[in-house]
């Protein structure tokens, strides 16, 4: 977790939610936020999923899913839509998953 704990560190004048454990049925992670000129920015670090099988996965190798975007002359990393709409949907928050298939089909 160190990520998000150095994430945290570097915004602490931001912070709008501390990074702490959550742990609940279908996820594990740590989570917290920040505000950011008015945008309201998720930390999240050490995710776990709950397998169909009830085992808790490992937490992703983000590296295989990252993507880069350019705003404003800065190389911003993110992941990929498609690893969100598969990780929203493993999470059970099908409209979220949906919205985002819906939106890759319509700009493909």
């Amino acid at each position: 977790m160190l990520g998000a704990d150095a994430i945290e560190r570097i915004f602490a004048d931001r912070v709008t939610r501390p990074v702490s454990l959550l742990a609940g049925p279908k996820i594990h992670s740590h989570l917290g936020a920040l505000n950011i000129d008015g945008v309201e920015v998720e930390i999240m670090g050490d995710i776990q999923k709950r397998e169909v099988d009830e085992s808790w996965d490992g937490p992703p190798d983000l590296s295989r899913y990252k993507r880069f975007v350019e705003v404003d002359g800065m190389r911003i990393p993110v992941l990929s839509l498609e690893y969100e709409e598969q990780a929203y949907r493993k999470m059970g928050r099908v409209e979220k998953a949906d919205m985002i298939r819906n939106w890759l089909a319509a700009n493909a």
